[in-house]
């Protein structure tokens, strides 16, 4: 949120992906696997499988 500029971002984008990456809490999905991951916790939520305030999701 605080970056300059498109090269700021991608390279804090770098850094946090080869920090959390190989340990399992970060991974980048492309728009539909996103919308699909979604769809999933919202079905969670509605079906109080979840709650939305235990959701990373939102």
């Amino acid at each position: 949120m605080n970056c300059k500029n498109d090269r700021e971002f991608l390279n804090d984008l770098i850094e946090f992906y080869f920090n959390y990456e190989a340990k399992g809490h970060f991974n980048i999905v492309d728009v539909d696997s996103y919308h699909r991951i979604h769809q999933v916790y919202k079905n969670l939520i509605q079906d109080k499988g979840i709650s939305k305030n235990n959701s990373s999701m939102f």
